[in-house]
């Protein structure tokens, strides 16, 4: 009779174990994204040689015109700096440990970073920065749905590979997949009714589009005409 007993409490407690297991949301954070390389090391100014040990930031804009630290070490008056093969805008050295350069703009991806002295000597940083698209957000399919969460749709724009969160009313979206760079899926959040900004969070870059949906009170959700919610089936 005790046995009995005790497989019956213990199958009780796993029940409701299971029944109060609350999704986590990091467990549904975007994986379908390119490989990257790691993240560079911090700052370190007190290199010794010629050296570099990290840059900051790491990502910048495809169109340049964007300030850049470059730490390292060994850097002499007159040095310059280059994003892959292409020099940067302009390059000022602060001292021996410390650049400042202006990135050039490029077409996108990982670069090298280099760094020539006047003597001719040279050294290299590899993929230490990456030029990425900004992000943009079109449209989302449907305009419209439920302040209950769980309905699936469609984000439409460009620049969204890399895309780690989808905010959606400051809520952040269930599930997350990059199905293109132009597109995403997502899992919308519970909400109040009414308009709700949309964010798209992308290395170290935000998309934002305002009052991109709108949570009304019942269950059901308008859509606009010629828009295909099939497609939001992967």
């Amino acid at each position: 009779m005790r046995l009995s007993v005790a497989i019956v409490v213990a199958l009780t407690l796993t029940l409701l174990g299971s029944a109060c297991n609350i999704p986590n949301p990091e467990d549904y954070k975007n994986t379908d994204k390119p490989t990257e390389p790691p993240p560079p090391p911090p700052p370190n100014d007190n290199v010794k040689g010629f050296a570099i040990t990290s840059v900051e930031p790491s990502t910048g804009s495809l169109k340049g015109q964007e300030l850049v630290e470059i730490h390292g070490g060994g850097f002499q008056e007159g040095a310059v700096a280059y994003f892959g093969a292409s020099r940067a805008l302009d390059t000022l050295v602060n001292s021996e440990s410390r650049i400042f350069a202006t990135t050039p703009p490029h077409h996108g991806s990982y670069v090298d970073i280099r760094v020539v002295n006047p003597d001719n000597t040279e050294v290299l940083f590899k993929n230490g920065f990456r030029f990425a698209a900004d992000i943009n957000i079109s449209a989302i399919v449907p305009l419209s749905g439920s302040t209950d969460n769980g309905i699936p749709i469609e984000i439409h724009g460009s620049g969204f590979w890399g895309t780690e969160t989808v905010l959606v009313g400051g809520r952040m979206a269930l599930k997350v997949t990059v199905v293109a760079d132009h597109t995403i899926l997502a899992v919308l959040p519970s909400g109040v009714a009414g308009p709700a900004d949309v964010h798209v969070l992308s290395n170290g870059k935000t998309g934002h589009l305002a009052d991109a949906f709108n949570y009304i009170d019942d269950n059901s959700f308008a859509t606009s005409p010629g828009l295909n919610i099939e497609l939001l089936s992967p």
